[in-house]
């Protein structure tokens, strides 16, 4: 299931980040290797589409996209 949320966080050197789930407000774990369509890099504030995976330490978003407002 699709879900839509804004980063709030991103690391470029590393890699990774987080977003903020716009359904409940809580926060998840993005990282590089989860965005798609060519993006190679997220910036605070853009509205992204993503659906929810698992890894080690619990919840992560993957199948990451820009909404297509941005």
């Amino acid at each position: 299931e699709q879900e839509t949320g804004i980063v709030k966080q991103w690391n470029k050197e590393r890699g990774f980040g987080f977003i903020r789930r716009k359904v409940d407000g809580t926060d998840l774990f993005v990282h590089v290797k989860s965005l798609k369509d060519g993006l190679q890099s997220l910036e605070i504030g853009q509205q992204i589409q993503f659906r929810i995976g698992k890894n080690e330490k619990g919840e992560e978003a993957t199948d990451v996209y820009l909404t297509k407002n941005e």
